[in-house]
């Protein structure tokens, strides 16, 4: 808990359907997925050190043989009112070849609605640790674009178990920047290999008007992942340009990335230490390392107990706890 297991990362990836010949009862699809979170920094806003950070209800599940949908819900993110995280609809072609791993035959599969990017890491839902991504975080200049938020449009993607390939084309807006959409954003991403080891790669583009020409900015991120026993490895290269990242025709570099080990001590406790950088011409360097540690006292439910020491021109250390459960 939130990382799937194979069994349910195959059971979402089939579009929510059991394996062929496997029925069970009718329900209604809902959950709640509730974190409580402490830090010991405090808050720039304002906010007490201990709050309720997040409470979210999702829902999925098959609509008829090929399609899916597939909604998460805040009603409260970090402490405020949430919003809609996910709300989508997913066809597929052959949904139930989740199910095999040798699975040969190409499935055509279409996202519809608003999503979460498709990185090598989820920045949000299925993250390991209370502490975000730099580099998904990342802004440039005045280029509110960051990879963290999700996006409305449409996600095309082509392959099988051994790689696929997914083309985007997605609205160029970020939620209340109040800037106006200029034209669309595009994105390709691909992943070839198995589930032990495959590298992944990915690039966005876009532009924003932020006054004169247009800010025309790429990013483009190369992932090795790796899944061997108890360890989850994730370790992620990402470059970007912006061509006016200030309104005023300055045009700025960025960098980023994080090396990620996961592993499980035992089938209750796991360890997640993390590095994360990132860089832009105007802000400057930001790094940052997370030790964390979690143990799943019962079902649905995780306690995290994380230590963080970040650099962005002075030195800063935090203690983050949370406690994450769900029904």
């Amino acid at each position: 808990m939130p990382r799937l297991n194979a069994f349910g990362q195959a059971f979402k990836d089939a579009g929510f359907r059991w394996p062929g010949g496997v029925t069970g009862d009718r329900t209604f699809p809902i959950a709640v997925r509730v974190n409580l979170a402490y830090s010991s920094l405090p808050d720039p806003t304002g906010l007490p050190k201990a709050i309720v950070d997040e409470v979210e209800f999702l829902s999925a599940g098959p609509i008829d043989r090929h399609l899916s949908y597939y909604a998460e819900q805040y009603s409260l993110d970090g402490g405020r009112p949430g919003k809609t995280r996910d709300a989508y609809l997913e066809y597929q072609t052959r949904p139930l070849d989740a199910w095999s791993s040798n699975v040969k035959a190409l499935d055509v599969d279409l996202v519809a609605g608003q999503f979460t990017l498709p990185l090598p890491a989820d920045p949000e839902t299925m993250r390991p640790t209370e502490n975000h991504y730099a580099v998904f975080d990342q802004t440039v200049g005045a280029n509110p674009f960051n990879l963290f938020e999700p996006r409305i449009g449409v996600n095309l993607g082509i392959g099988n178990a051994d790689g696929w390939v997914r083309a985007l084309l997605i609205k160029g807006h970020d939620p209340q920047s109040g800037l106006q959409t200029d034209r669309p954003d595009t994105m390709l991403v691909g992943e070839i290999g198995g589930s032990r080891l495959s590298l992944f790669g990915y690039t966005y583009e876009g532009a924003r008007p932020l006054g004169g020409p247009p800010d025309l900015f790429h990013r483009r991120g190369l992932a090795l992942k790796s899944i061997e026993g108890r360890s989850r490895f994730t370790a992620l290269v990402q470059t970007g340009f912006d061509s006016n990242a200030d309104g005023l025709g300055t045009a700025a570099f960025s960098s980023g990335g994080f090396v990620q080990e996961e592993y499980a001590l035992t089938p209750l406790w796991i360890g997640v230490v993390r590095f994360d950088r990132a860089y832009d011409a105007i802000a400057g360097p930001m790094t940052s390392m997370t030790y964390s540690l979690s143990a799943r006292p019962y079902l649905r439910a995780r306690f995290t107990v994380e230590y963080v020491v970040a650099q962005e021109g002075s030195v800063t250390r935090a203690l983050n706890l949370g406690w994450l459960f769900a029904y």
